[in-house]
């Protein structure tokens, strides 16, 4: 669209988007936004050209405008800038061969499963090896904690056994105490005028019995002689 010099072109711009608004609605799903720009004539080129080369393919020639002919033209003094159209751009198509893309799947789907597989069963031999140790440590604290329950009673048992040997060795102390008093007091009487006038009196008193108990003997032997015989001659008379 084309404006005479003194229209406003801000509010031109701002009318024709309210426009095309009004009316996108009943577009189609396929078409797209328009965009609306502002074109100053200065802007269109001052001059269009073609190139060729003889023997040159066009991926040849479009090299050579590239990289020779459009730095030595942007390169002259008064050229704002240069643009070429109509260049190849070659392209590369690779078809790939989908059986074969299955079979390489397959084989690193293979390779990735089995590195699985062997992380999972070295896992699961981790775990098994971590459960035994935690069943082991659960043993041995159990085993520390009767060990110990043990040991508070042996410690109980001996505390016993010690205070009963304590009271065992303070009545020994005791005894030896009295028995030192008794000695010491039989040694005072051994020493004394009582024992010394005592002792011949007991002995000739001792002496006494002593006969007399001889005498009760030699008796007694004789009675026991006599029922003998008298149990022999009974015997004697009642056989027939």
């Amino acid at each position: 669209m084309q404006y005479e010099q003194n229209a406003n072109m801000d509010s031109v711009v701002i009318e024709m988007q309210q426009k095309i608004d009004q009316v996108k609605a009943g577009w189609k799903d396929g078409v797209g936004t328009p965009t609306i720009m502002k074109i100053n004539p200065d802007m269109l080129p001052i001059m269009m050209t073609a190139v060729d080369m003889d023997g040159k393919s066009k991926s040849e020639i479009t090299d050579f405008v590239e990289n020779t002919l459009k730095p030595a033209i942007e390169s002259t003094e008064g050229v704002a800038s240069v643009t070429a159209t109509g260049e190849l751009t070659e392209q590369i198509q690779v078809t790939m061969n989908q059986a074969k893309i299955d079979a390489l799947n397959e084989k690193i789907n293979n390779a990735v499963s089995k590195k699985f597989d062997d992380a999972k069963s070295q896992m699961d031999d981790a775990s098994a090896k971590i459960e035994s140790g935690q069943n082991a440590i659960t043993s041995a604290s159990d085993k520390m904690s009767a060990g110990v329950d043990t040991l508070k009673e042996q410690k109980a048992k001996l505390a016993e056994q010690k205070t009963q040997l304590e009271s065992t060795l303070a009545s020994l102390n005791e005894q030896k105490s009295q028995l030192e008093t008794i000695q010491s007091a039989l040694s005072d009487f051994m020493n004394s005028d009582t024992y010394t006038k005592t002792i011949p009196s007991l002995k000739r008193a001792q002496m006494h019995r002593v006969k007399r108990a001889q005498h009760s003997k030699r008796s007694l032997s004789r009675l026991i002689s006599r029922l003998q015989h008298s149990f022999q001659v009974s015997r004697r008379l009642e056989s027939p």
